[in-house]
């Protein structure tokens, strides 16, 4: 048998290092959907909540706007649920309506934002 060059050569050598990598791409490609899969699609964005535990209580007829002082209570919870700080609860130390004035930059912006009523 005559050896093997020039382009048989290259198409040989190109062809069985292609064959025996083969289950190496395969292996990315099932790695790269998969991991799509778990991280894109199998994580819905999380839905807000809104806990409103006295609505009964709501007034919807008084409106706030910037230069209001406001009143409230308030339980600040982590996303697994563990309070972090409150004011209704004895155990973190200020157990009086947290008073601040709307609009004035003293609070978190959700807050400022969240509590002019349109």
């Amino acid at each position: 048998m005559p050896p093997i060059v020039g382009k048989d050569f290259t198409y040989i050598v190109c062809y069985t290092v292609f064959m025996k990598n083969t289950w190496i791409i395969v292996l990315i490609l099932v790695i790269l959907i998969a991991g799509y899969f778990v991280f894109f699609k199998g994580n819905p964005p999380k839905e807000d909540k809104k806990n409103i535990e006295n609505e009964e209580n709501m007034n919807t007829e008084q409106i706030s706007k910037a230069g209001d002082v406001l009143s409230m209570n308030y339980t600040g919870r982590l996303e697994d649920g563990t309070v972090f700080d409150s004011n209704v609860d004895p155990a973190f130390g200020h157990a009086e309506p947290f008073e601040f004035t709307l609009g004035a930059g003293r609070v978190i912006a959700g807050w400022d934002e969240g509590l002019v009523l349109k």
